[in-house]
């Protein structure tokens, strides 16, 4: 299934989340700092992190966070602690992170918050590939008012969970437009399930 590493000075958080992620197919790797948990993530490339907030030593979780962030970008990080206050989970989720789990952590509060990171792991790399198929892999350029307003709407749309419908005539970049609002699907909307239809050529 999916790679999970799992950043905590806890070893008995380490020993108990990794158990528990085993047991549902997983492949768990674990670290017992915030500078060891960054060199595995660089050595094994996982699919999710769970990453403890307060970890002695000269990374704590957030330095961490930052240090993913800027090398793994579209890796899904997940933050836990058990003294943390609500300023603790707004920087941590301006810095990237997908989730913010309190301590004592819960079985399903776990595996939603690590299912629903994969899911969203799968959605941008389903839409990066898409982007790269259409050779579309770089971001949206353009000077004109008309772009820019294409580029607003595009960030206004993306945080949504309801349904958006793209018109336009063939060859206008419709499709472009539904690629690159897939790819910047932010971390409250990993809850959602999205999918995009390629339009249909007309006769």
């Amino acid at each position: 299934m999916a790679t999970v590493l799992i950043v905590d000075d806890e070893p008995n958080i380490r020993r108990m989340v990794g158990a528990l992620l085993r047991s549902e197919g997983h492949q768990v790797i674990d670290a017992a700092s915030g500078a060891d948990g960054v060199a595995r993530a660089n050595e094994d490339d996982p699919d999710v992190v769970l990453l403890d907030l307060m970890m002695p030593g000269s990374m704590d979780g957030m330095s961490a966070l930052q240090h993913l962030k800027e090398t793994h970008a579209d890796l899904p990080v997940i933050m836990m602690s058990g003294r943390a206050g609500l300023s603790d989970a707004v920087t941590a989720t301006k810095l990237g992170a997908i989730n913010f789990l309190e301590k004592p952590l819960t079985p399903e509060g776990v595996l939603f918050a690590v299912g629903a990171a994969l899911e969203l792991r799968q959605t941008r790399r389903v839409a990066r590939e898409l982007r790269e198929e259409l050779g579309l892999a770089g971001d949206m350029v353009g000077e004109s008012p008309e772009m820019k307003r294409v580029v607003e709407l595009i960030d206004r749309v993306a945080p949504s969970d309801s349904r958006v419908l793209i018109t336009g005539e063939s060859g206008t970049g419709t499709f472009a437009i539904g690629c690159t609002a897939m790819a910047l699907v932010p971390a409250d909307s990993q809850r959602s399930t999205r999918s995009l239809r390629r339009p249909q050529s007309r006769s």
